[in-house]
């Protein structure tokens, strides 16, 4: 439901990028978390939580049925879910370690996106900034007699 039109904006190779790289940064994370208790995980909810927050950022006002009865827009489901998730994580309870690793695919699809938004904005902009000299000056209406007055 979500993956189709994040994996169209991203294009094949990023998203197995951005999908590997949210699996890898929780992965990280859950080790860390759960240090010296013999604990591992691997599974794919970082991922759908890192594929929920590019939904939310590509297409932020689309709308989810949340628990199936709840519409909401896409903005709101993620920060809702990433709320509820970041409870869990801090109060301890249970397997705190999975939901830090939920909250740390998020938080690794967030600034992935992120920064290659602002990459792009930066390289686009350098393209786009003329040279000054470069640049003809305008033509004032009083210097063209060609044109009439009416116009």
């Amino acid at each position: 439901m979500l993956g189709p039109g994040v994996e169209k904006t991203l294009g094949r190779r990023r998203y197995l990028f951005f999908s590997a790289l949210c699996a890898g940064c929780s992965m990280l994370v859950f080790l860390a978390v759960s240090w010296g208790k013999g604990n591992v995980f691997l599974g794919y909810s970082t991922i759908i939580f890192g594929i929920l927050v590019a939904q939310a950022i590509f297409f932020p006002d689309s709308v989810i049925s949340l628990f199936a009865f709840f519409p909401l827009k896409m903005k709101h489901a993620a920060l809702l879910l990433g709320a509820v998730e970041l409870y869990l994580t801090i109060s301890q309870e249970g397997h705190y370690a999975v939901h830090a690793a939920h909250v740390c695919g998020a938080l690794a699809a967030f600034f992935y996106l992120r920064s290659s938004q602002w990459w792009s904005a930066f390289k686009a902009r350098k393209k786009i900034v003329p040279d000054r000299q470069a640049i003809p000056k305008p033509i004032s209406r009083k210097s063209r007699g060609d044109i009439p007055r009416e116009l």
